[in-house]
């Protein structure tokens, strides 16, 4: 899972650094505000989330209980769960199954994080080093 997260960071890194190219080359000066607004509205490679907490979580939703998350993550789960229950309908898989297709085949529609906390992720280290080639430390 380690290394997902290092992909996940890595993407994530590359498509802030090509919107703050992207505006410099169009001569717009961007605020971090409106840099990171259009980072978080691209689409993300993938969910970063492991199978083994995915599966708890849809679990509850399948069984009528409420999102257990809260904040900008309460709506990747909701479109995790709606990609699981259209599989589960038009396939007839189980619900392991299904889960398991959506996050290793389905992209997810953007990142899931609040404004802040890219912004953070961007100031960390961790981030600017994130290389999907190293070995995890």
């Amino acid at each position: 899972m380690k290394h997902n997260r290092r992909i996940w960071l890595f993407e994530l890194c590359k498509e802030y650094k090509r919107q703050r190219r992207e505006a410099a080359l169009s001569g717009q000066s961007l605020g971090e505000y409106e840099l990171t607004r259009r980072v978080l509205a691209k689409g993300c490679p993938f969910y970063d989330v492991s199978y083994a907490y995915a599966r708890r979580v849809i679990s509850l939703m399948s069984r009528g209980c409420e999102c257990p998350v809260k904040g900008p993550r309460r709506d990747m789960w909701i479109e995790i769960f709606e990609k699981v229950s259209d599989l589960r309908q038009r396939h007839g898989l189980d619900l392991s199954d299904a889960l398991c297709r959506v996050l290793t085949a389905s992209r997810a529609s953007r990142y899931f994080l609040s404004q802040s906390r890219l912004y953070r992720l961007y100031l960390n280290e961790e981030f600017h080093s994130a290389d999907p080639g190293r070995s995890s430390r």
